[in-house]
């Protein structure tokens, strides 16, 4: 990999009609600043995963405009443990749109090493609609084969989730279904909302979450993409 690779993978991807560029973990601090200052000429905004090499909330400050998962900040701003006397800190520092899905990892923290979940999952009548590709990346998986309990990491997303919507940093719903096993499309985004409440939001925060939040994000980042979120004259909109 190189920097040189970084810009050439945002012109291909500005090219072929993409919207953002993603970011992994693996990026290294080098190539991280060649995608965002490439996209930034291109009109691409960089969001996804806590690059390693580079830092939560550090990558905001950078250019990366939105997190994929707040389990990226337990990995990497909190040291991959719960600090609670660190949240207010991080929370300060975070300037950008986050997805939290809380879902994705309460999914994952019910199956941690438990194989005997895994096979509740692959019970559930909703199963049914997905492919029989998702039903084998769901058996395949590994999270059932873990050890220990990430039942305390559950609790301190959720505290630091509702902390990040107290300061006002807007938040966006997201599943990452259907690769989690538990977690089917369409059904997972009802779950997606009633973790944001479980997590102390009120459920016009949560709606707002996943319609008038996420509206103003492709509003601000996608030039020219068809306005949606809120009932309005000329928006897109569903009625709920």
């Amino acid at each position: 990999h190189s920097t040189d690779e970084a810009r050439a993978a945002v012109r291909m991807a500005k090219e072929r009609g993409y919207d953002f560029i993603k970011v992994y973990n693996g990026v290294s601090a080098a190539e991280f600043g060649a995608l965002v200052d490439e996209g930034r000429k291109l009109g691409l905004a960089v969001i996804g995963h806590g690059v390693r090499a580079v830092g939560l909330p550090a990558a905001l400050f950078q250019g990366q405009v939105m997190v994929a998962h707040a389990e990226e900040f337990l990995y990497t701003a909190f040291g991959n443990k719960p600090n609670f006397a660190a949240i207010p800190e991080v929370v300060e520092k975070t300037k950008a749109y986050v997805t939290p899905n809380l879902s994705g990892y309460e999914a994952i923290a019910r199956q941690w090493g438990k194989p005997e979940v895994l096979r509740q999952f692959l019970r559930d009548p909703n199963v049914r609609y997905l492919s029989p590709e998702s039903r084998l990346i769901w058996l395949h998986r590994g999270y059932a084969r873990g050890s220990g309990d990430l039942s305390a990491n559950v609790s301190f997303l959720k505290r630091f989730t509702k902390a990040l919507s107290d300061r006002g940093v807007p938040l966006l719903t997201g599943t990452d279904s259907p690769v989690i096993p538990g977690l089917v499309p369409g059904f997972s985004i009802d779950r997606a909302l009633h973790a944001l409440v479980d997590a102390g939001l009120t459920p016009f925060q949560a709606l707002s979450a996943a319609t008038r939040t996420p509206g103003e994000f492709i509003a601000k980042f996608v030039p020219g993409a068809a306005p949606f979120g809120v009932v309005a004259q000329g928006r897109r909109a569903d009625l709920l």
